[in-house]
């Protein structure tokens, strides 16, 4: 067979020539779709997403990723997709990315970069580009001389991150983020847990963002980083340098630079709003729990917690102020030789409404210098501890808080009072649920879990198959509220549940000594798989290039039987296909042709040996399959033979199905063929065709895809 293989190489080409200036390649790079929002393109291998950053005309266009993808046998010299082309320019030299990547709650996983600038997964994103709910794990993208780095995305110019996060380390020059290098887009519920280091505007999630003096707006919304983050000028937790806006953030990581290091924030020329540090921040000038270098912005209902240590210009909220600073308070430890104050280490503009713990910090002084027209100095706003956590003491001072309604109705504040000091609203809640919010064909058995909210003893857990009924739901609702767990127990099991059904599931965060618990959380969704998956028949990855491992040694076709015109694989290397895939990295290509002489086309595989399957209650074969646009019309048949040699054929219900342009999972029941007569308890071979195999007739042609044949119980 080999050699007939061979021999056909010659014969081979001008057809495939053909074929290729018709058009059929079809964007066959990659696993399926043609790039639309409602039909976007799949990526299931690492070939599949490399070969997004090789085909530029497509950057405008729409991708899903569809499973977890390990880039550890790669190694790169520039940004995966988009990348900058000439890093020996200081601009951006190359194509935005302008499309959808929608990373579907998978990950990408050793992502290595060692050379060029605008470094990360994508190198820029523009103003219509989006990349949501996906994740770049144990990144690492190490060039001490390149800016714009971050383990996502170097440059986002205008675009859109969303529900994404990074783990790993990140090493630049300049604009150096664990998520996002520099941001004038915006960064919506992001996270990282990601090293960062650098010389200048180092930040934990983003490096850089916005720059108000140039309008290039930046905003950070709803995200937070709890990785270590050093450098040299701005540095901070969550950002290193801040031109835009940063609103209901947190960082948690220790920081370490030289000028300008923050907790938070290194420097800020705009608007930070009702964020926390908790990590420690350590250097030389300008060093503050939250923010180093407040040069023009407003800080506002925020607070720090983390000790911050320096040479010159050291505060427990903010080393050097030259903004305004209101309703905000800090019990950050604040040390250093010139300069040091409890709040602020030296400020040049306004103070209001604004306190620190003197027990905690071990300083009475709200500013350890002053200019002479600053506002705000007022070293009575220190307090004890025990002050510092009496709701009486910010009502006085006109903090919005939850339950009142003097100061406002916005809710901003809450307190445990004599227990803690003010939190913030939006801490209250659980989030990062998995599996992640809408995610589908969810495997069981299955266990949910969750990150708790800030000041979480207990968490209430609900769960039933209507959304409102979740949503609505309270402890009386029986049936609905499973219990309540204690708060390190952040899983639940929900048991075995039905097949391909769609369940809603919500937790409250609970705190019974605090009068403003439950903190109700957000209802969130999954679908369950239709079937447990029992025995694989096939699923395509032992195949290779070598011929004697080719795909069609296996799987026999219709070379040399004037009765079955199939062709299995491609005559050239690789025989197997490698970017239209549905899992793993190959799949099998099935041309048909029964418009001539033969009549069917199928591929025969002889298993290995005998096998069973009705072991675990199996009762479906479960096949993947995929056409094209261009196929004709035609019978998708299945057969399978036992050790006696009798065969049952199960028909597709749709001669169109064949035309469909996704990868379509057909289930056929293993009962209906037992009663013809098959032992399934010796099943020795199967057989994929197109077709009408017991009445052969006339028909169409085309190309198939075939991938990953399963025995499953769908009825458990």
């Amino acid at each position: 067979m080999i050699a007939a293989r061979d021999s056909q190489v010659l014969l081979a080409i001008p057809f495939l020539f053909a074929m290729f200036l018709s058009g059929s390649r079809a964007h066959a790079q990659y696993g399926g779709g043609t790039g639309e929002l409602s039909d976007p393109f799949l990526i299931y291998t690492a070939e599949q997403l490399n070969a997004v950053g090789l085909h530029e005309e497509d950057w405008n266009r729409h991708f899903k990723l569809m499973v977890d993808i390990d880039l550890s046998g790669f190694s790169y010299d520039r940004a995966v997709i988009a990348p900058d082309m000439d890093s020996a320019k200081t601009s951006f030299d190359g194509t935005l990315f302008a499309g959808l990547f929608d990373g579907n709650g998978y990950t990408i996983s050793n992502l290595t970069v060692t050379r060029g600038a605008y470094l990360g997964l994508f190198g820029s994103v523009g103003p219509e580009g989006e990349i949501r709910d996906l994740a770049v794990v144990d990144v690492n993208i190490t060039n001490s001389r390149s800016n714009y780095v971050g383990g996502l995305l170097g440059y986002n110019s205008g675009g859109h991150v969303l529900d994404c996060y990074s783990t790993g380390t990140v090493r630049g020059k300049s604009c150096v983020g664990g998520l996002v290098g520099r941001n004038h887009g915006a960064v919506t519920r992001c996270y990282s847990i990601s090293t960062a280091s650098g010389d200048y505007h180092v930040g934990g999630l983003i490096g850089s963002n916005g720059n108000q003096w140039f309008g290039n707006g930046g905003m950070i919304t709803y995200c937070s980083s709890t990785g270590s983050v050093s450098g040299g000028v701005n540095v901070g937790g969550l950002v290193g340098y801040n031109g835009g806006d940063v609103i209901h953030c947190y960082s948690t990581g220790i920081v370490r630079g030289e000028t300008n290091v923050g907790g938070l924030a290194g420097c800020s020329d705009s608007a930070i709003i009702r964020c926390y540090s908790k990590g420690a921040a350590a250097g030389g000038n300008n060093v503050g729990g939250l923010m180093g270098y407040n040069r023009w912005g407003d800080v506002t209902h925020c607070f720090s917690m983390g000790p911050a240590s320096g040479e010159m210009n050291v505060g427990g909220l903010v080393g050097h102020n030259r903004g305004m600073m209101a309703y905000c308070y800090s019990t950050s430890a604040a040390a250093g030789n010139d300069n040091v104050g409890g709040l602020v280490g030296y400020n040049r503009c306004e103070v209001a409404r604004c306190f620190w713990d003197t027990n905690t910090s071990g300083l009475s002084n709200m500013c350890g210098g002053q200019a002479a027209d600053a506002t705000g100095y007022d070293d009575s706003l220190g307090k004890i501890t025990s002050e510092m956590q009496t709701d009486r003491t910010y009502l006085n001072a006109g903090w919005d808080f939850v339950g009142e309604t003097e100061n406002g109705t916005d809710d901003i504040w809450w307190i445990h009072e004599g227990h803690d000091y003010p939190k913030l609203a939006h801490e209250l809640s659980a989030f990062h649920p998995h599996p992640h919010d809408g995610a589908i064909d969810v495997m069981q058995p299955l266990l949910l879990s969750w990150v708790l909210g800030g000041s979480a003893v207990n968490h209430d857990v609900y769960f039933d198959e209507e959304e409102d009924t979740v949503t609505n739901a309270t402890p009386e609702s029986s049936g609905i509220y499973l219990g309540q767990q204690p708060t390190n127990l952040t899983t639940h099991d929900p048991g075995t549940l039905e097949y391909g059904k769609t369940y809603y599931w919500r937790i409250d965060e609970v705190n019974e000594e605090n009068p403003q618990s439950p903190w109700k959380g957000r209802t969130w969704s999954f679908t369950t798989a239709d079937f447990i998956l029992v025995l694989v028949v096939d699923d395509f990855e032992n195949y290779s290039d070598d011929d004697y491992l080719a795909v069609w040694q296996a799987w026999i076709d219709g070379f040399g039987d004037p009765n079955n015109a199939s062709q299995v694989g491609y005559l050239l290397p690789p025989y197997a296909e490698r970017a239209i895939v549905h899992g793993g990295a190959l799949s099998m290509p099935v041309f048909y042709d029964n418009t001539v002489d033969a009549t069917i086309s199928e591929a025969l595989r002889t298993l290995d040996r005998d096998s069973d399957w009705t072991i675990n209650d199996a009762d479906t074969l479960t096949l993947h399959f995929r056409g094209r646009a261009n196929n004709d019309p035609d019978t998708l048949y299945v057969a399978i033979e036992d050790r006696a040699g009798r065969i049952a054929v199960v028909k597709h219900p749709d001669a169109e199905a064949l035309l469909v342009t996704e990868w379509q999972r057909w289930h056929v029941s293993l009962p209906d063929m037992q009663a013809a007569n098959v032992d399934l308890t010796e099943v020795l071979k199967i057989r994929v065709g197109v077709g009408d195999r017991d009445n052969p007739q006339p028909g169409g042609a085309g190309k198939i895809y075939v991938d990953d044949i399963w025995i499953t119980n769908r009825m458990p």
